[in-house]
């Protein structure tokens, strides 16, 4: 009967702590304090911010390149000079997944 004693002690004191240990767990999350390690969970926020980055810079390239045919009929310098700007994010956008991964994965 003691081991059952001390079991159902350590049991109450465990429930007893539960709701303090909550609020302390639901403090942490609030304030922004709560870590996580999870190698796979870092391993899709770089491919996420990656892939955010590729999305940037295509927006970017569709901007100067319709920027530049627009600007082509007033302004045929100014136009071929924003037209050829754009080929820089193109090739990140295409390009920036096969050379912008770093370390394994």
């Amino acid at each position: 009967m003691g081991a059952l004693g001390q079991e159902a002690l350590s049991f109450a004191g465990t429930a007893w702590r539960l709701p303090q240990r909550l609020d302390a767990l639901a403090d942490r999350v609030e304030e922004g304090r709560l870590i996580a390690n999870s190698p796979r969970l870092e391993q899709r926020m770089a491919r996420l911010e990656r892939t955010n980055r590729r999305i940037t810079s295509a927006v970017l390239f569709v901007g100067l390149f319709i920027g530049g045919i627009l600007l082509r009929v007033d302004e045929p310098g100014w136009g071929v000079t924003l037209m050829v700007a754009s080929v820089v994010p193109l090739l990140h956008a295409v390009f920036g997944g096969l050379f912008g991964r770093r370390g394994p994965g």
